[in-house]
């Protein structure tokens, strides 16, 4: 029998943030279709291969190895793609993994399984509880705050190749949101020294401005 869990150690309570339109699933983002690009064109080479192996020379022991070694290049490439398409990551159209000049603050959203949350200013670590097996996210803090599970996130491996990508656009949204402040702030002092330069200055009709055309004319007279 498993001892109870404390409240630090269960998954967070908090209500849950759902996946909206303005939200990029990594697969569809710039570094996503870059990731996934060779395997899928790695994949349609072998079909190619496969389709063109066997019409000019029928079934016979050539095609049928040809046939064997091309589909099982065609499947590891497809399953590739699919640990792609399943990294349990949103950005919003901000984000350097979508575009290089974003025009505003940027978010991050992981996949639990709880479901979706928006992950705030830190990072996240990865551990199994040594007597339940589960895995955990937590916040990188000094509690070690429990963020959400991933036992039904991909397998031990493609977890931490996960965690490292979650991290890495956390790290870039953290860029981003930064020049965004400092933006925001140099544009607060700027308003608020705008009425160190009000002064009182003269009316136009009181300036008397004579141009080199209109003391000639005034010489002339």
């Amino acid at each position: 029998m498993q001892p109870p869990k404390s409240k630090k150690d269960s998954a967070p309570s908090t209500p849950l943030d759902e996946v909206e339109v303005n939200d990029i699933p990594f697969f569809k983002t710039e570094v996503g279709i870059s990731q996934m690009r060779p395997n899928i064109i790695f994949g349609m080479i072998f079909v190619i291969i496969i389709i063109v192996t066997y019409f000019p020379f029928g079934v016979n022991w050539f095609t049928i190895c040809v046939f064997i070694l091309s589909a099982m290049f065609v499947l590891l490439n497809l399953n590739q793609v699919r640990k792609w398409y399943a990294v349990p990551l949103c950005v919003d159209i901000n984000h350097p993994f979508v575009q290089d000049e974003p025009m505003g603050l940027s978010h991050v959203k992981v996949k639990t399984d709880q479901g979706w949350r928006v992950v705030g200013d830190y990072r996240l670590k990865l551990s199994q509880d040594p007597l339940s097996k589960e895995w955990r996210l937590h916040i990188d803090d000094e509690e070690m705050s429990m963020f959400g599970t991933w036992d039904k996130i991909g397998n031990e491996k493609s977890r931490t190749t996960y965690l490292s990508l979650v991290n890495q656009a956390l790290a870039l949204r953290d860029t981003v949101n930064q020049a965004e402040d400092a933006f925001e702030d140099a544009r607060n002092r700027e308003s608020q020294e705008t009425g160190l330069l009000e002064r009182e200055w003269m009316e136009l009709e009181a300036l008397e401005v004579k141009s080199p055309i209109g003391r000639l004319f005034q010489k002339d007279e």
